[in-house]
C-alpha cells in the first residue's frame, strides 16, 4: 500500500513517489508497468498471461506495484571492443539507409546491455498505480471511474500521471474524460506512446513519425495546451535485442525521473472538490456509458469484419434508410425492434 512520503534530509529526495497510470483498454498500461519492473530487474520476464488480449482488458481493478530504484542509466557494451567503449546507438541515425539503420538496431552478436551510473544518490520507491481502462467493450466505465477515484483517495499525493496511447486510433471521449476528471493535474501529466517501433526514429520513415505527430496534435487539442511531455516506447514483449532493450530502459528512466521533478498534487483536496458537483459527475458517467456502447459495437463490427475476411465470406450489401421518426429497442430476450411510431409499424429481428 501507500506509505508516507517523507523527505530525505541527506538528498532532498522523498522515500516514495506515486505514479498514476491511465489509458484506454488495450493501450499498454499493464505492459508498461511490467517493463518498469524489468527496468529495475532486467532479467525479469514479461508475464504475458497478465496482459489483455484482443478487445478485452485484463485489469479489472486498481493494482499497485512498488519498485525500488536509484534510476540507473543503461548502456550497451560490445564485448569485442576495448574495455570502456560502449555502443553509441544515437550515432546510428546518421546511417542514410533506413533498412541498414534497422539492421543496426537489431544487432545481437557480441553485444550486452548492462546498468550504468545511477541518477539518484539513494534508492527510492515508486508506487505504480495500474487502473482499469476506459471504453472497455464490457461496459463498466462507471465502476472503473469509481475505482480510480478511490485509488486517488488512498494515494493522497500523486507525483506523476501517465496516459498511455497505443498505435491504434484513440477514442477522444476517454481522453476528454480524464481531462474532466482531473482538471488540476495538468502540471504532472505525461503521455506514453506504447507501441512505437524504434526503427521509425530514422528520418527516412517520415510517414510513421507524421502519424505520431498527428496523434500528438489531437491530444494537445483535447488537453487545451501543448506543453505535455511525450515518450515513445516499444512495448514488444518478445524483444530480446540489446540495443532496443537499452532504448526502452533509458526511456523508462526518463519517465520515472519526471515524478521526482514534478510538483505533486494533493488528491484529497482535488477529488473532494470534484465530487461535490454531483450533477456534473452524473452527466460524465452518462456520456461515458453511451460512448462505451458505441465502442462496443465498433469492436464487435471489427471482429466480424476480420472473421469474414479471414474466411473469404461473400457478403450481401444491406441498404437501409435512417428516418427521423425511427425508434430502436432491445427486449430482455435479445429481440431487436425498429418502430415507426407515426405509422404504427414495427419490425422485429433477433440480435443473436
Amino acid at each position: 500500500m501507500f506509505g508516507p512520503s517523507r523527505s530525505s534530509s541527506s538528498s532532498g529526495l522523498l522515500d516514495q513517489y506515486n505514479v498514476l497510470i491511465l489509458g484506454e483498454t488495450q493501450s499498454g498500461k499493464s505492459t508498461l508497468i511490467q517493463y518498469m519492473q524489468k527496468y529495475v530487474h532486467p532479467n525479469v520476464k514479461i508475464n504475458t498471461d497478465a496482459l489483455g488480449t484482443g478487445f478485452l482488458y485484463h485489469t479489472r481493478r486498481v493494482n499497485i506495484t512498488t519498485i525500488t530504484t536509484n534510476l540507473p542509466e543503461y548502456e550497451v557494451v560490445d564485448k569485442k571492443a576495448p574495455k570502456g567503449i560502449n555502443v553509441d546507438y544515437g550515432e546510428f541515425l546518421k546511417i542514410p539507409d533506413a533498412y541498414e539503420y534497422e539492421d543496426a538496431l537489431n544487432m545481437r552478436k557480441g553485444l550486452e546491455m548492462k546498468q550504468g551510473t545511477p541518477r539518484l544518490t539513494k534508492k527510492v520507491n515508486f508506487s505504480l498505480i495500474d487502473t482499469p481502462g476506459l471504453n472497455s467493450i464490457t461496459g463498466v466505465d462507471e465502476a472503473n471511474i469509481q475505482n480510480i477515484f478511490q485509488a486517488l483517495n488512498d494515494a493522497k499525493i500523486i507525483h506523476l500521471l501517465l496516459i498511455t496511447i497505443s498505435s491504434e486510433p484513440f477514442t477522444q471521449s476517454a481522453i476528454k474524460a480524464y481531462v474532466d476528471m482531473f482538471p488540476d493535474f495538468n502540471g504532472i501529466i505525461a503521455f506514453v506512446h506504447t507501441h512505437f517501433d524504434y526503427k521509425n526514429f530514422h528520418p527516412a520513415r517520415s510517414q510513421a513519425a507524421h502519424a505520431v505527430d498527428l496523434r500528438t496534435q489531437s491530444l494537445h487539442t483535447i488537453m487545451g495546451r501543448e506543453t505535455f511531455p511525450h515518450f515513445k516506447i516499444d512495448c514488444d514483449v518478445y524483444n530480446k535485442k540489446p540495443i532496443r532493450e537499452c532504448i526502452t530502459q533509458n526511456t523508462i528512466q526518463k519517465i520515472l525521473e519526471l515524478a521526482i521533478f514534478n510538483r505533486p498534487v494533493d488528491t484529497l483536496q482535488t477529488v473532494t472538490l470534484r465530487s461535490k458537483d454531483k450533477e456534473e459527475g452524473d452527466l460524465l458517467t452518462e456520456i461515458l456509458r453511451n460512448e462505451t456502447t458505441a465502442h462496443k459495437l465498433e469492436a464487435q463490427i471489427k471482429v466480424l469484419d476480420e472473421f469474414f475476411v479471414r474466411h473469404d465470406v461473400e457478403l450481401l450489401e444491406i441498404l437501409h434508410e435512417d428516418r427521423w421518426d425511427m425508434d430502436y429497442a432491445v427486449d430482455n430476450q435479445g429481440k431487436f425492434s425498429i418502430r415507426y411510431p407515426q405509422q404504427g409499424v414495427q419490425r422485429v429481428a433477433s440480435s443473436g
